[in-house]
């Protein structure tokens, strides 16, 4: 379960990296859509990080990451 928030964080990173440098990029082309797009993607990315943040530490304090699951057929 850890492993999975770990991954949903990195994708957050990134889109918020893509975020960032297509505004960077609308800011040398002047184009307004793509400002608009890179907030949107900004946004989305700093609001999921939030979300998965706060879950993942309710897990943590809830114990679940110290249950040891057994992958089945090994």
């Amino acid at each position: 379960m850890v492993f999975l928030g770990d991954i949903a964080f990195i994708l957050e990173v990134a889109l918020l990296a893509a975020g960032l440098v297509l505004f960077h990029r609308a800011g040398k082309e002047d184009s307004r859509l793509l400002k608009v797009t890179a907030w949107i993607m900004i946004v989305t990315a700093v609001l999921a990080a939030i979300c998965t943040s706060y879950y993942w530490i309710y897990y943590y304090q809830s114990g679940a990451f110290e249950i040891h699951h057994i992958m089945p057929g090994g």
